[in-house]
C-alpha cells in the first residue's frame, strides 16, 4: 500500500504531470495526436 502523501505533494505532482503534457504536445493538434501512438501513450502514462 502507497504511503499516504499530503495534499500539497498530490496537487505538485499533477503540476508536473501537465507540464510534461504540454511539453508532449507541443506543435501538436488533434490529428496529429491521434494518429500517433507513442504521444498518446506518453499522455495516458501521466494521467
Amino acid at each position: 500500500m502507497k504511503p499516504d502523501l499530503g495534499d500539497r505533494v498530490r496537487l505538485l505532482h499533477m503540476l508536473e504531470a501537465i507540464g510534461h503534457i504540454e511539453s508532449f504536445l507541443e506543435g501538436y493538434d488533434f490529428e496529429d495526436f491521434s494518429q500517433s501512438i507513442l504521444h498518446r501513450s506518453a499522455v495516458e502514462r501521466q494521467l
